[in-house]
């Protein structure tokens, strides 16, 4: 639901919009994606900003908008063992400009909370803004009128609709609350703004920024200053987060996981956010008590084993795990599937990381540029198959793999006129690439595989159809790769 609200302390009529809103409410794809760079991206609840050691609640946000354009996104952040009020703020300006702050309000949750007007009124409010290049957040002002910027902040409280409100229990219920904490910052040393607090007659002010500011407490401006507040005034609201004992637990078992990794492990998270945030996606995912402040023994180890993958084959194979397994799964013959369904999960893990590694290097070292076909049929395919077979091998032995990948074969397309060559070809290559495996490592397989290539080990079709999918023909035998 979405309401405009005007002070009863404005003359001017300076409406606010005011909508609670979620990361995945927001519409503006520029404001997404500053977010998700501020925030290291995720599709978690609670995500966490590791570079500042900070947690953001993005389901639990507050849009603003004022009469000058100048649109707000608000989320509540989370420290660990802390309750103090912090904010990330996302500023889009009417000239499409945008800047990220960190809104530290010096306050505790409960000052919020009581509605304590005279501690909320009185107290400074720091503004750090986000270096997105170097990860720095720099303080922009400390609420002193002789600094670069003058900030000054005007509080305004007015009868709203809990029930759209971050908080509320009973839809449609009115209540006196703090909506909105309206900042103007200015640089130089002009009015501009009326007043510091309060309800002056017009405490937005109608100063120009060269003469007088109109409202309560406006200063006499030297040339310098100008009116920000269509430009670079910031506008928010103190916004405190939900369920802050599950948030904390989160924290906790993120920490306690962190701590039981190796130096190399913790080396691999901090330097790949996306792939990190995979991970804890994928332990929060077997969370079942969102109090419990450590993930389970079970998950820890998969989530490790998920990392050593990664780390090994150079993937990210938390997301692949979390996004692609039904995908992946879908793709199989019946018999393969029954294979696949009954093998431990570390095994059908590295069953998809070996596919997945042997399709990127064949798409590298192949691509589809001429014929006979790289991907499919042609050397490119039979490489493909052969460091397929080689990796998962050496992951969990040549018997196995001979199963799954034997079974694989079982899922024919239909429209292959000569469908038998192409088993034949697989097959054949499949078995060279567990051979591969008896005297490779994951350090050299993929180069003793082209090797074996190169020298005519593997084999492919000839004589294929000349459009794709490059299907044998009548014609087509299997020749040796060096041909």
């Amino acid at each position: 639901m979405e309401q405009d609200f005007v002070t009863n302390n404005q003359k001017n009529s300076n409406a606010f919009i005011v909508k609670k809103i979620g990361l995945n409410d927001i519409k503006e794809e520029k404001i997404v994606t500053n977010i998700e760079n501020t925030l290291h991206i995720s599709n978690n609840k609670i995500i966490n900003d590791s570079l500042n050691n900070f947690y953001i609640d993005t389901e639990t946000g507050m849009y603003l908008e004022n009469a000058d354009g100048i649109k707000s996104y608000t989320f509540p952040v989370i420290r660990e063992n802390s309750t103090k009020l912090e904010n990330l703020t996302v500023l889009l300006y009417p000239n499409n400009t945008i800047r990220t702050f960190l809104v530290d309000y010096n306050l505790n949750y409960e000052d919020v909370n009581n509605n304590n007007q005279s501690i909320i009124e009185t107290t400074p409010i720091d503004y750090y803004e986000i270096d997105f290049k170097t990860g720095n957040l720099n303080l922009i002002n400390e609420n002193q009128t002789n600094s670069r910027w003058v900030c000054n902040s005007i509080f305004i409280y007015q009868i709203v609709d809990c029930g759209d409100l971050v908080g509320a229990d009973e839809a449609q219920h009115m209540c006196h609350i703090l909506v909105s904490v309206t900042n103007f910052c200015w640089e130089g040393e002009g009015g501009g703004v009326g007043a510091t607090s309060g309800y002056g007659n017009d405490p937005v002010g109608s100063g120009n920024g060269y003469n007088n500011g109109s409202g309560g407490t406006g200063s006499n401006g030297s040339n310098t200053g100008s009116n920000i507040g269509s430009s670079n005034g910031i506008i928010t609201t103190p916004l405190i987060p939900i369920n802050t004992e599950e948030i904390q637990a989160k924290i906790s078992r993120e920490k306690d996981f962190k701590n039981g990794l190796t130096w190399a492990q913790k080396a691999w998270l901090n330097n790949n956010a996306t792939a990190s945030q995979s991970i804890f996606e994928f332990l929060e995912s077997q969370v079942n008590n969102l109090l419990s402040t450590e993930y389970s023994n079970e998950s820890e180890h998969f989530a490790i084993e998920l990392i050593d993958t990664s780390i090994q084959m150079e993937l990210n194979m938390a997301a692949i795990w979390n996004n692609d397994y039904e995908a992946f799964r879908n793709q199989m013959s019946n018999a393969e599937r029954e294979i696949f369904d009954n093998i431990l999960p570390n095994r059908q893990m590295w069953y998809m990381a070996s596919a997945y590694k042997a399709l990127q290097k064949s798409n590298e070292l192949f691509p589809n540029t001429y014929i006979p076909s790289n991907s499919h049929n042609g050397k490119g395919d039979a490489f493909r198959h052969a460091l397929w077979n080689a990796y998962f091998t050496g992951f969990c032995g040549a018997t196995l793999a001979e199963q799954l990948t034997t079974a694989h074969e079982e899922n024919i397309d239909p429209y292959n006129p000569f469908p038998q060559k192409e088993i034949e070809m697989d097959l054949y290559n499949n078995q060279k690439g567990r051979s591969i495996a008896n005297y490779s490592n994951i350090d050299n397989v993929t180069q003793n595989v082209l090797d074996y290539l190169n020298s005519g080990g593997l084999r492919y079709l000839n004589a294929l159809n000349p459009n794709p999918p490059y299907y044998p023909t009548f014609y087509s035998t299997l020749i040796p790769t060096n041909q």
